[in-house]
């Protein structure tokens, strides 16, 4: 006992995955018997067919519900945790173990997730299955769903799974003809299962507990077990009897070189498709990690680097706040979730970063926290898009006027600089861990010479990129119009021995 007569001997946590019911094997039922406390959502509570002697409900504060209990363990409480699907999937014991100690006993009891058990309902093969969640309120990953032949999400309040099918669809219309099933309180005596064409599950509204998953196929062409819980189909799918058939769905393409026309810019200021191209084969792109693109502009470098590694955290850094609407635009074009700007002057974030910036917590701020010099800087329209931008956390607002902490990068673009080109190579480079790789493009004379005198030591590469395009001329002819030159310079922090 300490002087408070609170049991300090060594406590226990044990999580128990419900997975979509209640457990009621002898093993649970003990455990919830003998607990000092039992944690749980409220609708697992009220199934415990167990009287607990103390319960705590799970609720929105998950991370305050788990300082509680393991507060409780360390001071020798024995405290059960009832999960719903598997505990260490997007769910309440991954908020514990982050925030554990070594010491703390902490056991993990395993259950299926409700992937698993839908995929058991349909009697269909999962291994190849790509799985996303929209739960946690983030940006959607519309792209990289569209793109898995066999994906499943896990939808949310912001994005049930019709609302995920929506995004899909603006995406990739062609996608309307695929197999799709969506899930709703997959278990429960209100389970709802829908099977369909995509373009139909669209509209066909759900709650934020709900499940989509999409086949390779289309509609017409999937297994019986997911044809029979098939829904009416509506008139105005355009899936109907007499339709072309198609045993294909076109896939999304890759994103590498859109055509300029793709994405919204200011005054044609947009890195053209054949440079963006090797521009990132340059920046060998790892699969994960942080790329900083500096001068974002339209963001086309970065938002089509994020396209590519879904894995890659990519920071655009725009000096002119008026073109985070836009950017944030696009990045809603393409689908990707992986992208963040920062707004403001790129040295003055740079330097303003320190390494105690790095070791706390992100920042998370609200348009309040707006510093005075960027909402001087905004029009009203403008400011009132910057303030949509900052509640959807794409964009990393200063607090209090000091510098949003940027992530360390292993790669790094400069489509810009001006006069501080050199101070700004130099910083970004001391930013980079060995074997970072910083690529820099030239349009002006003034700019190629900086980056030709700048630190030849650490250049890997230069080259110049002189490309024509095709162009009718006299009416009747065509010829090839040349683009202004781009000087491409790539460069490599040393590996220390």
């Amino acid at each position: 006992m300490d002087g408070n007569g609170m049991d300090t001997e060594a406590g226990r946590i044990d999580v128990v995955s419900c997975g979509i019911g209640f457990p009621k094997d002898a093993e649970t039922l003990g455990l919830i018997g003998r607990a000092d406390v039992v944690y749980g959502s409220r609708a697992l509570l009220a199934a415990c067919p167990v009287e607990a002697r103390l319960t705590r409900i799970i609720g929105a504060k998950a991370r305050e519900d788990a300082a509680d209990a393991l507060t409780l363990c360390r001071v020798g409480r024995h405290v059960v945790v009832l999960a719903s699907g598997d505990a260490l999937y997007h769910g309440f014991g991954g908020t514990l173990s982050g925030m554990a100690h070594p010491d703390d006993t902490i056991v993990y009891h395993p259950g299926i997730t409700a992937f698993q058990a839908l995929f058991h309902r349909l009697g269909l093969p999962w291994q190849d299955a790509r799985l996303f969640s929209a739960h946690s309120g983030e940006a959607l990953p519309a792209r990289a769903i569209a793109e898995a032949p066999l994906s499943v999400a896990y939808a949310g309040s912001r994005y049930p799974a019709h609302a995920i099918s929506q995004a899909v669809l603006k995406l990739h219309p062609a996608s309307a003809g695929r197999a799709a099933v969506i899930a709703e309180r997959l278990g429960s005596p209100e389970e709802r299962l829908f099977s369909g064409p995509l373009a139909d599950l669209a509209r066909t509204e759900c709650g934020p507990t709900s499940i989509l998953l999409l086949l390779p196929t289309p509609w017409h062409c999937v297994p019986h077990t997911v044809a029979r819980i098939a829904h009416d189909a509506r008139p105005d799918s355009g899936i109907h009897e007499g339709s072309p058939i198609s045993h294909s769905i076109p896939a999304p393409i890759l994103t590498l070189g859109f055509p300029e026309e793709d994405y919204e810019r200011e005054n044609n200021l947009i890195t053209a498709s054949d440079v963006r191209a090797v521009i990132l084969s340059r920046l060998r792109l790892p699969a994960w990690g942080t790329l900083w693109d500096i001068g974002a502009g339209s963001g086309s470098v970065g938002l089509e680097a994020a396209g590519l590694r879904p894995n890659l955290n990519v920071v655009g850094i725009e000096r002119k706040p008026e073109r985070g609407a836009i950017i944030e635009r696009n990045r809603a074009r393409l689908g990707v979730p992986n992208y963040t700007l920062h707004i403001g002057d790129a040295l003055e974030l740079i330097h303003a970063s320190s390494i105690d910036n790095l070791l706390s917590s992100p920042y998370g701020g609200t348009p309040a926290a707006q510093p005075p010099h960027q909402s001087e800087a905004l029009g009203k329209r403008g400011e009132g898009e910057m303030r949509s931008l900052l509640q959807k956390g794409f964009l990393s607002p200063s607090p209090g006027g000091s510098a949003p902490s940027l992530p360390p990068p292993d790669r790094v673009f400069i489509g810009g600089g001006g006069r501080d080109l050199p101070e700004l190579l130099a910083a970004c480079m001391e930013r980079m861990p060995p074997g970072g790789i910083m690529a820099a493009s030239a349009v002006t004379l003034e700019s190629f010479h900086t980056l030709s005198a700048w630190s030849p030591d650490r250049r890997t590469g230069l080259c110049s990129l002189n490309i024509a395009h095709e162009q009718p001329i006299a009416g009747t002819s065509h010829h090839l119009k040349q683009q202004n030159t781009i000087y491409l310079f790539t460069f490599q922090k040393e590996i220390t021995s």
